[in-house]
């Protein structure tokens, strides 16, 4: 979702909904999913696409809570872990 062209923008947002639709297919890469939402986020900026990663984490966050509250724990900085 970092590329600028259309055709990978609209291509990485049909993953998404695919993923969502089925969330038994990958819910046990919470954590991977996290770190590459998180290394990623500053580059997307489009509204449609940073919608699709809110439903994706309030998903994961439903379904795994304890996974994604344990991938934002170990991506946070050192400095916000005390």
């Amino acid at each position: 979702m970092t590329d600028s062209s259309i055709y990978d923008k609209e291509e990485a947002s049909s993953i998404l909904h695919v993923a969502m639709r089925e969330p038994a297919s990958w819910l046990t890469e919470v954590p991977n999913i996290m770190r590459c939402i998180y290394e990623n986020m500053e580059c997307i900026g489009m509204a449609s696409a940073r919608h699709s990663l809110d439903l994706l984490l309030l998903l994961m966050t439903d379904q795994c809570p304890r996974e994604v509250v344990t991938s934002l724990l170990k991506l946070s900085p050192s400095c916000d872990r005390y």
